[in-house]
């Protein structure tokens, strides 16, 4: 096995010349020797794809055309990939520093591993913070282990399972579950691997996210107490995502804003107390 593997990289972006900057520069700037970038545009329009033709000669594949959402275009990018390791880093995700495959590929022993992850940054137009991954797999019966931006797959996994295009939001929280439940071996690293922006994702979206989760759940078999675990998430969910209409309707928007980010903040100390 290369000591220093090929890490396959794969953008997906639709219409966002800015985000797939930021996401082209952030891999560019990588120290790590062996890396192969794929881009798969669902259709964009001008400047976007111009965006691409300006770093054309950094990208090893890209094509633009229309797709069935971003599974199928992920799903159609891993088709194309040669390296032995795959992550998905789509338009604005970045890397939280040049050195983070090799810290990962350069120095950590992975011979037996099959899905390497470590913890995100995540920001929005409030404020900033940590995700802690999870460092027991199991806990994937339950939510999402880590961010998909921080998530490293063998090829061969690929080739045993890709995502259900049938889902909307949560093919990869059905993804991992599967591989958990077939006896891949998962690692998790202490590195922050990725930041992404979580501007542009919607209260709907979260609760449809529940819905999928629950459906991943059945889908694959768990038992009662996991099924019912999601239904319980997601009743809380909906009562949570009501709640937050109320109050945006009797707040002004700097006042509910500074509450959610007060709200951050005090969930921010908790996670660093708990270190």
């Amino acid at each position: 096995m290369s000591k220093t593997p090929m890490v396959s990289i794969i953008t997906v972006v639709l219409n966002d010349p800015v985000g797939l900057e930021k996401t082209i520069q952030s891999i560019l700037n990588q120290k790590y020797p062996n890396i192969e970038y794929i881009i798969i545009d669902g259709g964009s329009r001008e400047d976007t794809i111009k965006v691409i033709k300006r770093y054309e000669k950094y990208i090893d594949y890209w094509i633009s055309e229309k797709d069935n959402g971003i599974y199928d275009a992920m799903n159609k990018g891993i088709e194309l990939t040669t390296g032995e390791w795959i992550i998905l880093m789509n338009a604005r995700d970045i890397f939280v520093d040049d050195y983070v495959l090799d810290k990962i590929f350069g120095n950590i022993e992975l011979n037996g591993i099959d899905i390497v992850y470590g913890d995100t940054l995540v920001r929005d137009n409030i404020a900033s913070y940590i995700i802690k991954s999870h460092e027991n797999p199991a806990a994937i019966k339950k939510e999402m282990i880590a961010c998909h931006q921080s998530i490293f797959v063998r090829k061969e996994v690929y080739k045993r399972f890709r995502y259900d295009t049938t889902y909307k939001t949560a093919a990869d929280y059905d993804f991992l579950l599967k591989c958990y439940l077939n006896n891949c071996k998962f690692k998790h690293v202490g590195i922050y691997v990725a930041e992404y922006d979580l501007n542009g994702l919607s209260s709907k979206n979260r609760i449809r996210t529940h819905k999928e989760y629950l459906r991943a759940v059945f889908k694959n078999n768990c038992d009662i107490r996991i099924k019912l675990y999601h239904l319980s998430v997601l009743f809380r969910t909906v009562i949570k995502e009501a709640s937050k209409r109320v109050l945006r309707f009797f707040l002004s928007k700097e006042k509910y804003e500074l509450l959610v980010y007060r709200i951050r903040l005090n969930r921010q100390e908790r996670l660093e107390a708990h270190k």
